[in-house]
């Protein structure tokens, strides 16, 4: 899944914060959760993607330290290759 996908499935700009990151993913997941929507297939799916999406964008925005919190995706740390 490439990062204009995840965001996209969250309902978000490519310069989304961490924290508008964080607001719609649990604003969605409420939405599309398995509990909340007992045998639909199309929602278990999207949550399924949702998941996917969030855990995405987080690997690259996820604090690294107390305080430290980038405002997006390009000023995350890159993992050495």
């Amino acid at each position: 899944m490439n990062l204009s996908e995840c965001y996209r499935i969250l309902g978000l700009r490519s310069s989304a914060s961490y924290e508008e990151i964080k607001s719609s993913y649990r604003r969605l997941a409420r939405r599309y959760h398995p509990d909340l929507n007992p045998g639909s297939t199309q929602q278990a799916e999207q949550f399924i993607q949702l998941n996917a999406a969030y855990r995405r964008l987080m690997e690259l925005v996820k604090p690294t330290g107390i305080g430290d919190r980038p405002s997006t995706p390009s000023a995350a740390p890159r993992s050495p290759a």
